[in-house]
């Protein structure tokens, strides 16, 4: 098993395999899995031996399923530096100077703040508390950067590799975010004109009935202390292959 695969003790997967043939495919290309047609659909595995056609499927498919071996690929790539042209933000280089001041010191939110405001003043601009408070409150990679989708997920990119994903600062990335969040307001309200329906699925000039609000409460990952060695970058898709029939695989 390659070093950069970290698999839980048990795991259940769907592995499609040929009816015809009794052939396992690999769970991460669909190829066939050499030696693998003698063992029965049914068998439960102790090991992930027949669960790949090769040593790259496997850790291409681990890197795919964690979100932490997503940002640790990405790092190793670029270091942590936004890759938006206009930015170039060193994401890793700021957080090591922010943790230089010793949470709980003598007014080190006050000094923390400061360095941010000459080093990354884009935190500072209005709309952008939220991540500065973060920032300053737990100063981790997590906080600082973010493995963005060059082809955004619903677009097909979800269920990506290390080829379509850059890094982004976290300000940079919540501004790509939101355009991709307006993009798909006009790509649905244009749809919704050419069939003659609302935006929300409606008739025209009929309107949605008004749900009471929900408020859920805010969890806060990393509460204490500047250490994010759990940290997971948001869940990339990866379901298993499609085939002709499945079988289940519990290692």
């Amino acid at each position: 098993m390659p070093s950069s695969c970290r698999w839980n003790a048990e795991a259940k997967y769907n592995q499609a395999f040929l009816v015809a043939t009794g052939e396992r495919l690999c769970l991460n290309c669909s190829s066939v899995v050499a030696d693998a047609k003698a063992v029965p659909a049914a068998t439960t595995l102790d090991n992930n031996y027949l669960l790949f056609c090769s040593g790259a499927c496997e850790a291409a498919f681990a890197l795919k399923r964690s979100g932490g071996a997503i940002r640790r690929a990405l790092f190793r790539l670029e270091r942590g530096v936004c890759t938006n042209p206009q930015c170039k933000l060193d994401c890793h280089a700021l957080v090591t100077r922010l943790q230089i001041i010793e949470k709980g010191s003598a007014g080190w939110e006050q000094r923390r703040r400061e360095v941010l405001q000459r080093l990354a003043p884009s935190f500072l601009h209005h709309g952008n508390k939220t991540l500065l408070d973060s920032l300053i409150r737990s100063a981790v990679e997590g906080n600082a950067w973010h493995a963005d989708h060059v082809i955004p997920v619903y677009q097909g990119g979800g269920g990506c590799g290390i080829e379509n994903l850059r890094t982004l600062c976290v300000v940079c990335h919540k501004k790509v975010t939101a355009d991709q969040a307006k993009a798909r307001a006009a790509e649905r309200k244009r749809l919704a004109q050419g069939t003659g329906k609302s935006a929300a699925g409606k008739g025209p000039g009929k309107k949605r009935p008004r749900q009471p609000l929900r408020v859920t409460p805010s969890i806060e990952l990393l509460k204490d202390g500047d250490s994010d060695d759990d940290f997971q970058c948001p869940q990339h898709c990866a379901g298993p292959p499609g085939g002709p029939k499945r079988a289940d695989v519990t290692l």
